[in-house]
């Protein structure tokens, strides 16, 4: 597989990562760079990347030809082109990191999967992407090893997936030393850029249906009659699921206590995330929660889930309450609004918990299992 006196190459999958970062993204280009000091003296970490790609981190990088372009899913470029440019490509393991898992012709296979939403909550996702969701699941079996990001989903891997236990690894994802408690001035700049007030709260991703937006609209309305014209600010690129979040917060009296901000860049995100009075994140459903992790990091104090991956993220250093119940978000909400013991105590707690999920320690965990496949 590699020539004699030369280290075994791994080929890291980083064709998925585009310029504006995601919650993946983040997680492959990280694991990417701390597996170049972490890894060196075992392996060659090397990205695949698209020919037009250029990675924002020091490590080898190539493309393979007519594997270079194409990543829709279920592609030609996927299932086939790929396939073939690997079967007679020098690599010692491939690491695939996409969303569906394609047949490879050799070599020790392992795939990353970040959740199964669509296979756990199918009420929640079109008829298309559930069918889609279940022929990734079989396509999970496939590989050596699959990498899932909390426990949460390694359940439902093997639940739903039938992917055997013993073939299923659990790294979970790490904070990017940037999300900390900022200065109040900084703090302070970042609310006159967006027009905010000295309270709001907060919330950072999508507005797609199982991020439970439309309760957390109706639960803030019920707030901000107790706890006075507090706005629910939110952060994220616009989608389609957004005229159906305004209509939801008219609906239930929000009215302009609904900030939409759209994209804020990343480098406002950490002042964001510390100026806030609360961070709301009670998802029905989750592969791990990074914007979670983030406000902890930041001090910010967390009401969020009691399901899926989010209590093993949070541990008691957030608030925690049924998704489904809209009455008690609004009233974990209130309470950290109008209880300064209990905010001040997971402003405190936040940071420390969220201290102990890093970068260095997932890529050890890549690297562990890498070793453990190639000297089978």
């Amino acid at each position: 597989m590699t020539s004699t006196g030369q280290l075994p190459e791994v080929l890291l999958d980083l064709r998925i990562v585009r310029e504006r970062l995601t919650g993946v993204g983040r997680y492959l280009l990280r694991v990417f760079e701390e597996l170049q000091q972490l890894a060196a003296a075992d392996l060659r970490v090397t990205a695949l990347v698209r020919r037009d790609q250029t990675l924002p981190v020091a490590g080898p990088t190539r493309s393979l030809a007519g594997a270079a372009g194409d990543t829709t899913p279920l592609s030609l470029g996927q299932w086939w082109h790929l396939p073939r440019a690997l079967r007679s490509d020098p690599y010692a393991l491939f690491h695939y990191t996409y969303f569906d898992v394609p047949p490879i012709a050799r070599g020790p296979l392992v795939a990353t999967c970040y959740d199964l939403e669509p296979l756990r909550h199918p009420e929640l996702f079109s008829p298309r992407l559930v069918w889609y969701a279940r022929l990734f699941a079989r396509g999970l079996r496939r590989a050596d090893r699959v990498i899932t990001i909390s426990h949460a989903t390694a359940r439902d891997v093997e639940a739903l997936a039938r992917v055997p236990a013993d073939r299923i690894v659990v790294t979970h994802l790490g904070v990017d030393a940037v999300f900390r408690p900022q200065p109040d001035a900084v703090c302070a700049a970042v609310r006159a850029r967006y027009g905010l007030p000295e309270r709001y709260v907060c919330y950072v991703g999508n507005t797609m249906p199982h991020k439970n937006l439309a309760r957390v609209v109706d639960a803030m309305a019920r707030v901000r009659r107790g706890c006075g014209p507090v706005p629910l600010v939110i952060a994220g690129a616009p989608d389609k699921h957004r005229p159906a979040l305004e209509a939801a917060a008219a609906a239930c009296g929000l009215g302009d206590g609904l900030r939409l901000l759209g994209r804020v860049p990343d480098e406002d995100l950490p002042a964001l995330l510390s100026a806030a009075a609360v961070f709301v994140y009670p998802s029905l459903y989750e592969g791990f929660g990074l914007p979670v992790l983030e406000a902890m990091a930041c001090g910010c104090p967390v009401v969020t889930s009691t399901r899926a991956s989010l209590p093993e993220v949070v541990g008691d250093a957030a608030v925690a309450c049924d998704p489904l119940d809209t009455a008690a978000i609004a009233e974990a909400v209130a309470m950290l609004l109008t209880d300064a013991g209990a905010a001040a105590r997971l402003r405190s707690a936040g940071p420390v918990r969220a201290a102990a999920f890093t970068w260095s320690r997932c890529a050890a965990l890549h690297r562990d299992l890498y070793l453990e496949l190639l000297r089978a």
